[in-house]
């Protein structure tokens, strides 16, 4: 379908409109969109059709955009020159609707009985911008390392020549998975098992708290991890590692792998530091999933399913961004880096003003200048190195079983 100047509803507009109303039914997305742009009618079926010819492939290209944008110059955060990175695998429930279990695969309960549809989603996460340089939805169970590759692999794409540092948690890494990293040269940090190499007993058992080795790709570990032997053959079948023990609590301890290997720049008290950074974020994922409403679908198909998926996305980096910049002013005129925007309010009121921003009558940049004084009220102080205990918690999220009606 191609969106010309003669339709009611043009590309543009079909963009905001579905932006700003994530989640909303069908009758609520078309009745904002008429008061807004004025429309004397228009249908629900026609805006239905709409979407169906709006590929969701759309909003991962705008994403794209935007994102490849962002690093052009270099205007963001980073830690020791490296833009520092979280990937985080989690499951999406989907609507209670069998076709989405046929395509998605369901969660089972203990008796192997499919309970509801569900998919599995990754995101490559720019922990000190805040921005999800990449994600990814796909059927239930599939491979987060296979996903996170294929992340990575957008990633050093559309932003190319840049430094990276990749915090990850235990279930990411694997002889296969290490010397990928390595031949993309991108610095990890990631938390492993114990034990998880041989090579680093003495770690494990407590002789030493930071060793550096050279790990063997031997012959068994070549053939459990046969996707990788041509990165394996590159790198002489070998990797130089560090193992470092870090105490989290009293006789607690985790264990990190990495390849940074200079323990002058980086010393052991600085890889536990980037490691607390992963779980502050890990919280904040979860609270980004929650805000903007990942598991809360108006839509029941799988196409309409990724279209709203890689939509929120888009406005969650699109939001972001501003609230960055917004941010940045707020601490040059406190004169203090401790002032944080309250995100939560601020994510709420851009993705509330986007439909009325747009429209042809109002004024673009009085609307934009009333709502960023509006966000940079909304803070609050951080006390620096403040450290927050991870809680546990069974609750679900508030869409959990996704029974909501859609129009």
């Amino acid at each position: 379908m191609a969106f010309t100047r003669n339709r009611i509803l043009d590309f543009p507009k079909l963009v905001i409109a579905i932006l700003s109303n994530l989640s909303k039914s069908l009758s609520i997305e078309v009745h904002d969109m008429i008061q807004t742009f004025e429309l004397a009618h228009y249908s629900k079926q026609a805006f239905s059709w709409a979407r169906l010819n709006l590929k969701y492939t759309a909003f991962i290209f705008l994403n794209d955009m935007i994102i490849k944008k962002y690093y052009e110059d270099d205007d963001y955060k980073t830690f020791k020159g490296r833009i520092l990175l979280a990937v985080d695998g989690f499951s999406l429930n989907l609507p209670n609707v069998e076709k989405l279990g046929r395509k998605f695969g369901y969660n089972k309960n203990q008796n192997g009985q499919g309970i509801n549809p569900i998919a599995s989603c990754i995101a490559l996460y720019d922990i000190l911008n805040e921005l999800v340089i990449s994600s990814s939805l796909r059927r239930f169970k599939t491979s987060e390392r296979k996903m996170a590759e294929k992340g990575i692999d957008s990633m050093l794409k559309l932003i190319p020549g840049k430094k990276y540092l990749l915090v990850a948690d235990r279930g990411f890494p694997s002889i296969g998975m290490l010397s990928y990293l390595v031949a993309k040269n991108i610095d990890f940090v990631i938390r492993n098992q114990c034990p998880f190499f041989v090579e680093f007993d003495d770690v494990y058992n407590g002789k030493s708290n930071d060793l550096i080795k050279t790990v063997k790709v031997d012959a068994v570990r070549y053939r459990d991890n046969k996707d990788y032997a041509e990165i394996f053959n590159k790198l002489n079948r070998e990797l130089k590692l560090r193992m470092v023990k870090v105490e989290i609590g009293v006789d607690k301890y985790e264990y990190l792998i990495t390849n940074l290997l200079d323990n002058t720049e980086f010393p052991h008290s600085e890889l536990k530091e980037i490691y607390r950074k992963r779980w502050c974020i890990e919280t904040d994922i979860k609270r980004k999933k929650v805000l903007s409403e990942l598991e809360n679908f108006a839509s029941k198909t799988s196409f309409r399913i990724k279209q709203e998926f890689y939509a929120k996305i888009l406005i969650l980096n699109f939001s972001n961004m501003m609230i960055n910049d917004i941010e940045e002013d707020l601490q040059k005129e406190k004169n203090d880096t401790s002032f944080k925007i309250n995100r939560n309010i601020a994510y709420g009121l851009i993705k509330k003003s986007i439909l009325k921003s747009f429209a042809s009558n109002l004024d673009l940049q009085k609307e934009t200048d009333y709502m960023v004084g509006y966000i940079k009220r909304q803070y609050t102080r951080i006390k620096p190195n403040r450290i927050f205990e991870r809680k546990k918690s069974n609750s679900r999220l508030k869409y959990h079983w996704n029974q909501r009606r859609s129009s």
